[in-house]
């Protein structure tokens, strides 16, 4: 990644001062909770069992997707919305990932990128980033919730995938659904990453990369959801999800049984219109705005 001329004096001033500085220049680049209040999320999960677990969900009834990473230009099977649409896309803007560019973003019609990765070296990046994309909003993670989810996770760093859900988990949105997270354990949905083309690769690839640990993953994500049903929240885990929390953690999930998708039911089709997409304005500082769809 190329650093803007304008902030590469920051990457050459010491710690001690960059870091409160980079903190300083940010400080306006949170989500804002109420613009998703009432909202319906669908977090677009990158593995190969998605279209089997969005085949059990409405996506239709979903009035903003999120994906993160290569899931931005990863064409994926949904109901009333193009294979292409996200609203939010929680990204690391490393070179790991295919590159963001704003084609791609008008594209899927994005209207913000969260930068995932709140440390305080990487929000040069987000800086640097929110000048190139200037036609996109740009947020970040407070740096207080990402090390407190790295602590969770006996320092290891945290997903994308995890960091989005562990977002959202937190927002006053109506209702969440998590649909195609298997915790690195198999191979990716067609498109996203090719590569690694069999469930054992994908093992491999995050073993000796080392950063994530994907059985801490599943067991916050699963203590995370738990307590948000308890709060009242509407949670729906694709079976797929449900299946590899217990198999990747080892733990029981039967304190999630209520969010898995209903059976022996047709999904229930809230948005008629399946061209109808949201077109809510969008603020340098990284807030969606615009009311929820009417019900």
């Amino acid at each position: 990644m190329t650093i803007s001329p304008h902030f590469a004096i920051l990457s050459r001033l010491p710690p001690a001062l960059r870091g409160p500085l980079l903190q300083f220049l940010t400080r306006d680049m949170d989500l804002d909770a109420e613009t998703l209040r009432g909202r319906r999320v669908l977090i677009l999960g990158s593995a190969s069992c998605l279209a089997e677990d969005l085949h059990a969900l409405d996506s239709a009834g979903y009035d903003l997707l999120v994906r993160f990473n290569n899931g931005l230009d990863t064409p994926m099977p949904l109901r009333g919305h193009d294979p292409l649409h996200c609203d939010l896309l929680f990204h690391s803007l490393t070179d790991d990932a295919r590159p963001v560019t704003p084609a791609k973003l008008e594209r899927a019609g994005v209207r913000c990128i969260v930068h995932r990765t709140a440390t305080r070296s990487a929000l040069l990046n987000t800086l640097t980033e929110a000048r190139r994309l200037q036609g996109c909003a740009m947020a970040r993670i407070p740096l207080e919730r990402y090390r407190a989810l790295s602590h969770r996770l006996g320092g290891a760093s945290p997903s994308s995938g995890l960091v989005a859900v562990s977002v959202m988990l937190e927002m006053p949105v109506a209702e969440l659904a998590i649909a195609g997270f298997t915790f690195f354990s198999t191979r990716y949905v067609a498109g996203y990453d090719d590569a690694v083309d069999t469930d054992e690769a994908a093992r491999r690839r995050i073993a000796a990369a080392g950063h994530h640990d994907p059985a801490a993953e599943a067991a916050v994500l699963a203590e995370d959801v738990a307590a948000a049903v308890s709060r009242g929240l509407k949670v729906t885990l694709g079976s797929n999800v449900l299946q590899a929390i217990a198999r990747v953690s080892g733990r029981e999930t039967d304190s999630l049984l209520a969010c898995a998708p209903r059976s022996g039911s047709e999904p229930q089709v809230r948005n008629s219109d399946p061209g109808a997409e949201s077109s809510a304005p969008m603020t340098p500082s990284g807030t969606i705005l615009g009311a929820p769809a009417d019900d």
